[in-house]
């Protein structure tokens, strides 16, 4: 006979172990806190010596704010590109995978690696759950093209975060006419009916041809048109009769990049300091074509541009903060010399929502106009005063979780006075920045991760992690509107431009007289209707060489099987 007291221990140890088990499994799927923050460190790659001879460089790869949780990690993809007395930088190959020299993680950290087929370069990360600061030395094996004659090598790194493989919804949760009723359902003013052009699933039996949002499930070719199932969108006429966010029509084939398959997507939007880079890579005879002209800071003196060249040497002043004035062809160009590509209008979508279930009008950071998201009321929209470093090195107070049109629109009284007729805390800041260069114009990159306590409305950051999808600079990606990016394959760059500095990969059309481009996720000018995942008013753009104060771009790249 079983003793009573036996009996109740045993009870007691199942208990025991069974709320150990809930409570690893709650902790398996409860997000890093470091997925939504910015870390004091952003990625810094330093070439520690390099023997010419064995074609090795030792590298000094640091950054805070890693994580690795039960469902995505971020990682750094780092690039070798050698020296030699004339010309751009060549690519080098990385010839095996690289190996770790010494580890001075604060949390012990171990290092893992992705090596892509075309050894392009070569993603790092956290080979275990955890979150820390990674302080890894590491030695890479690399082979140089003989022609190019290498004198020495240059390293280059991105912050990124994974997006991994798996079925996600595309699009809207309500129809056109839908969206057109709820404009007095207590959401932003002077508004038209957001979001504009939004993706559904085509219903000819249902409202204005919707029939839901549109899930994919894989990476198999997806028609696009109004026949039932297919993947469809209209356009809310609004401005103009000629305006439209595409032709509504052809089929997005295998090999276009669906948001299905993992890819590594770029944590940060292309900063000031990687863009020059860039430019200091290039010949004499390839930088002035991906350079914005001196003039072009000079339009718009508070649009926070401030990427200049001296002695031959372009520069800047705030090296984190957002790149704009970049074109379409400017993205590819970047992208291509890294050797990543640009993401799809569905990637977009992807790595804004994740796996959750679309939301109406909802915000790449995860919230609605109402209250109980947390957007309306944030204290730091609210908030009178607020200050910006000049050195923006990480002691800024901003306007809310987002900084998006953070000047009032002209024509509109008492808009920005509390108890006036238009009065709206959260469509405007309503003031310009305070303190460094002021005015208006882009943010250091990463900006509201900085006190969010790993919180992702605070943050503003999308499902998987990637800062400032919405608002800041907008996202130039490829587009589902046009034949030119339906043709878009996914191919990545492999670190060379033509000798006009255009890149190279031919379904990216990057030499076509006119470039046709979306933009998503909406700008520091943009209205914040722009910043709602579904939300598709610039997915089609053709002024592919034209520059913007409030276009940036952040590359991508398929995850290595």
């Amino acid at each position: 006979m079983t003793h009573p007291r036996t009996t109740l221990c045993a009870l007691l140890l199942v208990a025991g172990l069974m709320g150990a088990l809930v409570a690893e499994a709650l902790a398996q799927s409860t997000p890093a806190a470091n997925r939504y923050t910015t870390g004091d460190m952003y990625l810094q790659v330093d070439v520690v010596g390099t023997d010419l001879d064995a074609q090795t460089t030792t590298l000094a790869i640091r950054w805070d704010a890693s994580w690795r949780d039960a469902e995505t990690r971020d990682a750094a993809w780092i690039v070798l590109k050698g020296q030699r007395d004339d010309g751009p930088l060549p690519p080098l190959q990385v010839r095996a995978e690289p190996t770790v020299m010494a580890n001075r993680s604060s949390d012990g950290a171990q290092a893992a690696f992705d090596v892509p087929g075309d050894r392009v370069g070569f993603f790092v990360h956290r080979a275990a759950p955890g979150e820390g600061a990674n302080r890894w030395r590491i030695r890479v094996p690399w082979i140089a093209d003989a022609a190019d004659r290498v004198t020495g090598v240059q390293a280059f790194g991105v912050e990124m975060v994974h997006v991994p493989t798996g079925a996600f919804e595309a699009g809207t949760a309500r129809s056109l006419r839908a969206r057109k009723a709820a404009r007095g359902d207590g959401w932003i003013r002077f508004t038209p009916p957001a979001p504009l052009s939004a993706l559904f699933r085509a219903d000819p039996d249902g409202e204005d041809g919707y029939g839901g949002s549109y899930s994919v499930t894989s990476e198999a070719p997806i028609a696009i048109g109004p026949d039932a199932g297919n993947l469809y969108y209209l356009d809310a006429r609004f401005l103009s009769d000629d305006f439209t966010s595409g032709d509504k029509t052809g089929t997005l084939a295998a090999g276009f990049p669906k948001g299905y398959a993992g890819f590594y997507q770029m944590k940060y939007e292309v900063t000031q300091q990687q863009y020059v880079d860039f430019l200091n890579g290039l010949s004499p005879k390839q930088a002035p074509r991906r350079a914005a002209p001196d003039s072009a800071a000079t339009r718009l003196p508070n649009a926070r541009h401030s990427i200049t060249k001296r002695d031959g040497r372009f520069q800047t002043a705030h090296p984190h903060r957002a790149a704009s004035l970049l074109s379409w062809a400017d993205a590819l160009a970047w992208a291509d010399w890294m050797g990543l590509r640009p993401m799809t209008e569905l990637e977009f979508e992807k790595s804004a929502r994740g796996p959750e279930p679309v939301r109406f009008r909802e915000f790449v950071w995860g919230a609605t106009e109402q209250r109980a998201d947390g957007f309306a009321v944030d204290e730091r929209i609210l908030a009178p005063g607020g200050a910006l470093a000049a050195a923006e090195d990480g002691t800024e107070r901003v306007d809310g979780n987002i900084h998006i049109l953070m000047r009032p629109d002209e024509g509109v009284d008492n808009l920005c006075t509390p108890g006036g007729d238009n009065y709206h805390p959260w469509y405007p800041a309503c003031r310009e920045l305070q303190g460094g260069e002021a005015g208006w114009g882009p943010l250091r990159v990463g900006i509201h991760g900085v006190d969010s306590g790993g919180d992702r409305v605070a943050a503003g950051a999308g499902y998987y992690g990637a800062m400032d999808l919405g608002g800041n600079v907008a996202e130039q990606v490829v587009t589902l509107g046009h034949p030119q990016g339906r043709a878009f394959r996914g191919t990545h760059g492999d670190g060379r431009l033509t000798a006009a500095g255009t890149a190279t990969n031919a379904d990216w059309h990057a030499d076509a007289d006119t470039l046709f481009f979306a933009r998503r996720g909406a700008g520091w000018t943009s209205h914040p209707n722009h910043a709602r995942t579904a939300d598709r008013f610039g997915a089609l753009s053709q002024a592919g060489r034209a520059r913007s104060y409030a276009s940036g771009f952040r590359a991508v790249r398929t995850a290595p099987e």
